[in-house]
């Protein structure tokens, strides 16, 4: 796993001051933000989808990743 996929201490103690939840969040300033838990496994294997297909963001990975089951036929 490449180090930049994991949380910085910067970003951690950022994350800290703020009330952080499961699904949208809003700060002033940056917008809107959508957190979601998952075990390890699944981050992982998200990350090795991301690597895969070439994508440079997770969120970018995600959306292909859903194009994919829209567009695939029932």
């Amino acid at each position: 796993m490449l180090g930049s996929d994991f949380l910085s201490p910067k970003t951690i103690d950022v994350a800290a001051k703020f009330q952080v939840k499961e699904g949208l969040n809003y700060r002033a300033g940056n917008g809107c933000e959508w957190y979601v838990r998952v075990e390890q496994a699944t981050w992982e294997r998200l990350l090795r989808y991301r690597n895969r297909i070439g994508t440079a963001t997770l969120d970018g990975a995600i959306k292909r990743m859903l194009e994919s089951i829209e567009n695939s036929p029932p």
